[in-house]
């Protein structure tokens, strides 16, 4: 997947789901690492199927493939940062 699909993404998520979104490249991987109030009160189960709703037609084409989804509340993301 080139930077380019990976940035248009980002852009797509952050637009309709009013998130963060940071990525980086393990091996043949994209990983996603998503921040967004939008993941409140859901289990990792429905956050992961937001996050692909918005990736279904990328993924259908065949642009993406190997992605891995990090969803996080804000607050879970800070915990995260203090913790380690």
């Amino acid at each position: 997947m080139s930077e380019a699909v990976v940035e248009e993404l980002c852009e797509r998520l952050r637009t309709h789901l009013g998130v963060q979104v940071q990525t980086r490249s393990e091996g043949s991987a994209w990983v996603f690492e998503i921040v967004g109030e939008c993941f409140s009160g859901l289990s990792r189960v429905r956050r992961q199927q937001l996050v692909n709703a918005h990736l279904a037609e990328a993924i259908s084409s065949g642009q993406i493939h190997a992605v891995i989804l990090h969803t996080h509340t804000p607050e879970e993301a800070a915990r995260r940062e203090n913790s380690g």
